[in-house]
């Protein structure tokens, strides 16, 4: 009876410490993945520092990073949670977006519960690593993923025509430009607002591609619309095509904030190519190490006009300062040269000429800064570029045209619109950053399959 007795208690505390090991080893090894994730972040905070900048891979030994090997990639380990670690690895493919592995290691006791229970007895408690391992690719997200996108109502007035091409494809660009007989049927207009009507309009209102709105938001026309792919289009159906409209947009737009570098506070006057301008704006201008940034106001009127030649230009215009241009007034970015603007202005306007001279969207580019909280246009001309502006209404007076992309807090066209996405912004675009595009746990590389706990 007592040899039975033994043989049921044994096998009895065998059992629960099998159970007990079972348990702990379980919630160890669910601990792994933060653990891991924490790498991820570490990963994506270097690859997103100045904005998301393609410079990231600059100063990689200042930041704790190993230096770049001659197989494009950076490593870092740390200590998070006490003595778990992860160690990160970022692989830079060239040409392409970066690539992310984080291994997490948590150590864990086999047999803890046995040894502290029987201290005469030896049960052979050991310290193991538990590794596992997170892969994730990312994918810079654009600013301007929409053809129009807005944080509150979309309202088109006297009716609306927008479409898409890609100036980086010659199947649906003529030498980069728009082609009506080319275009594409890939535009978003999209609003986070989650209402009725969010998105209205009035008159002729045809959409080749997607509207998106908040939850519950919905769309509501008094003309006649057709929303959907290319052909729902041309063979002019009515309404929304299905799987056209959704009421799921949901996104952050982050606000502008204002550049840093070195100023030189106004502009020249002067002469390019016989041609008089009463403002000169150089690009690629330097003092010293730094890039230098024009901050200045501009009100133009008249026969008032400024060009930006000789590569990138950034002009600033400070909370307080003025942006409008009126009468035959314009800006003219020459070949060869781009243009980002600063608005910390409250309200800025344009009519008459406006901007002219930019041939793709990357050439020309508004930033409105949370100051901004007005825009009016009236431009005749066709604007070529972007206006990203998220504190700001936007008001369109008159018949216009837009090459490019649009984002603003509220929309209000009071004449028709005419508005073609460029999809390559998408790709060459400026970007709010890298976000995560695949995430998964894949099998742990050999190199850190041996890692030490």
């Amino acid at each position: 009876m007592t040899a039975l007795f033994a043989l049921v208690l044994g096998s009895y505390l065998t059992l629960v410490e099998g159970q007990a090991d079972s348990v702990a080893r379980s919630q160890s090894y669910d601990t792994v993945i933060p653990v891991a994730e924490a790498g991820v972040e570490e990963a994506l905070s270097l690859i997103n520092k100045n904005g998301g900048a393609r410079t990231w891979t600059n100063n990689l030994t200042s930041d704790g990073w190993s230096a770049m090997t001659s197989s494009n990639t950076t490593t870092k380990s740390n200590l998070v949670f006490g003595v778990n670690y992860y160690q990160v690895t970022i692989s830079n493919a060239s040409g392409g977006a970066p690539t992310i592995i984080s291994t997490g290691v948590v150590p864990y006791i086999e047999h803890a519960w046995g040894a502290q229970v029987a201290s005469t007895t030896n049960y052979g408690s050991t310290l193991v690593a538990l590794v596992r391992t997170l892969q994730i690719q990312t994918a810079l997200s654009p600013l301007c993923g929409a053809a129009l996108a807005a944080k509150g109502n979309i309202t088109f007035s006297e009716g609306a025509n927008v479409d898409s091409f890609n100036s980086g494809n010659p199947n649906i660009s003529s030498n980069g430009q728009y082609n009506a007989n080319m275009n594409d049927d890939k535009a978003i207009v999209a609003t986070d607002a989650s209402m009725v009507s969010s998105i209205t309009g009035s008159g002729t209102v045809n959409i080749r591609g997607y509207v998106d709105t908040g939850p519950g938001g919905t769309v509501r026309s008094s003309g006649n619309v057709s929303i959907g792919e290319m052909s729902w289009v041309n063979d002019e159906m009515s309404g929304i095509e299905p799987s056209r409209s959704n009421d799921n947009f949901n996104v952050t737009f982050p606000d502008i904030a204002a550049p840093s570098a070195t100023f030189v506070e106004t502009p020249s006057a002067g002469t390019v190519a016989n041609t008089n301008y009463s403002m000169v704006f150089e690009g690629n201008q330097y003092w010293g190490t730094s890039n230098v940034i024009y901050q200045t106001s501009i009100s133009m009127s008249g026969h008032q006009k400024a060009i930006a030649v000789g590569g990138a230009v950034v002009l600033y215009i400070p909370d307080g300062g003025r942006f409008s241009t009126s009468g035959q007034s314009f800006i003219y970015v020459a070949p060869g040269a781009s243009v980002s603007i600063y608005c910390g202005a409250s309200s800025a306007s344009f009519s008459g000429g406006s901007f002219v001279g930019a041939t793709n969207a990357n050439n020309l580019a508004i930033y409105g800064l949370p100051s901004l909280t007005s825009i009016q246009y009236s431009g005749g001309s066709p604007f070529v570029g972007t206006i990203y502006a998220p504190e700001a209404n936007f008001q369109c007076r008159a018949g216009s045209t837009f090459i490019g992309a649009l984002m603003a807090n509220t929309f209000d066209f009071s004449g028709p619109a005419t508005i073609h996405y460029d999809e390559n912004l998408g790709n060459a675009g400026p970007s709010t950053g890298y976000v995560a595009n695949n995430w998964q746990e894949v099998a742990t590389p050999a190199a850190c399959q041996d890692l030490s706990p």
